[in-house]
């Protein structure tokens, strides 16, 4: 996967999904369905092969479990560290 990632934006994004669950908008569930429909809907527009749609399943995925693992030791929740 090919594309300019800017960290500035990225901190946008989390930023507007965490307004929308303090200001209970939309449940926790709610919101990682709805971003995991959207993260469907972009890789489907945007994949011109089933490799290039593989690989951004495959970042996507890797991203997340990264992402909890390092959230989970930080914040002494080893046991979800562990998945």
């Amino acid at each position: 996967m090919s594309y300019p990632i800017d960290p500035l934006k990225i901190r946008g994004v989390i930023v507007e999904c965490n307004t929308v669950l303090q200001q209970h908008k939309f449940n926790v569930g709610e919101v990682l369905v709805g971003l995991a429909e959207l993260i469907g809907r972009i890789i489907v527009e945007n994949a011109t092969t089933d490799v290039q749609a593989k690989e951004m399943i495959d970042v996507v995925g890797n991203h997340v479990v990264c992402t909890v693992q390092l959230g989970a030791e930080a914040t002494g929740k080893s046991q979800i560290a562990r998945m």
